[in-house]
């Protein structure tokens, strides 16, 4: 079986209890591109952004196990080049995924009343005067994040649900069965000792904020988790972007 994952602290933490052999073959990948590496395969689980699943609703996803967050800690966030949140334009930088690119308008519709304008930005990860979604490890570069608003903390603030960021999602129901009985065990013995994978995958000016913040990141789903994604596809439906809404096929 092989495994596609976004390259970030949070996935590293995951899989750091695999087994050697497991890791050494996990393909990491930029989350725009996971899809697509996916859908090239016939034998592969992949940790995909949630929002993947509009254009994809036919692929089986772990009832189990994916990224799921419900606190301050956030593999993105959101940086605001004045102090007003009454804004017009934001840009998305670093590992953007179709999270943020479609989250991130009907986030600010909801919360705030706004029509914004989402473009991808190719210049400086953080320009003066601009307003910014950043997302991956880049936000922990020079402690960035202090100076940010955590993007899963405003999604349960509009959804009263975890936000589920990424699923391990897969062509064959099979090999999601599969990944599940691999996975057990190594979650479990994260839930049991985390502050060893974050010494050994977190760089350590890090590492106390991770550990102080490990109780929002959660790994294994319960119902709440599962109505959270079911949530956050609803939502796309409900602002025009999709037809149908996404019946989820759980495994």
């Amino acid at each position: 079986m092989k495994i596609i994952s976004p390259d970030n602290y949070f996935a590293r933490l995951f899989f750091h209890y695999f087994e050697k052999e497991t890791r050494d073959n996990i393909q990491f990948t930029p989350s725009s591109l996971i899809m697509t590496e996916l859908l090239k395969s016939e034998n592969a689980v992949a940790l995909i952004p949630t929002i993947d699943l509009i254009k994809n609703k036919d692929l089986y996803i772990s009832k189990s196990f994916g990224l799921s967050f419900e606190g301050g800690v956030s593999n993105s966030y959101i940086y605001y080049g004045s102090e007003s949140k009454d804004i017009t334009e934001i840009n998305l930088t670093g590992d953007v995924s179709s999270c943020e690119a479609v989250l991130s308008k009907i986030l600010f519709k909801e919360l705030y009343n706004a029509e914004l304008k989402v473009s991808l930005s190719t210049g400086p990860v953080l320009e003066p005067g601009k307003n910014f979604i950043l997302t991956g490890d880049k936000n922990f570069d020079e402690d960035i994040f202090v100076q940010g608003f955590s993007f899963a903390e405003e999604m349960v603030e509009l959804i009263n649900l975890p936000y589920v960021n990424y699923v391990f999602a897969s062509k064959n129901p099979d090999l999601i069965k599969e990944f599940n009985s691999l996975a057990g065990i190594p979650v479990d013995k994260f839930l049991e000792n985390p502050e060893k994978a974050i010494i050994e995958v977190i760089p350590e000016n890090k590492q106390e904020y991770f550990a102080a913040n490990i109780s929002t990141l959660i790994f294994n789903y319960d119902e709440q988790d599962i109505q959270g994604i079911e949530q956050l596809l609803q939502l796309p439906y409900f602002h025009g972007v999709i037809n149908d809404i996404i019946v989820l096929n759980l495994v």
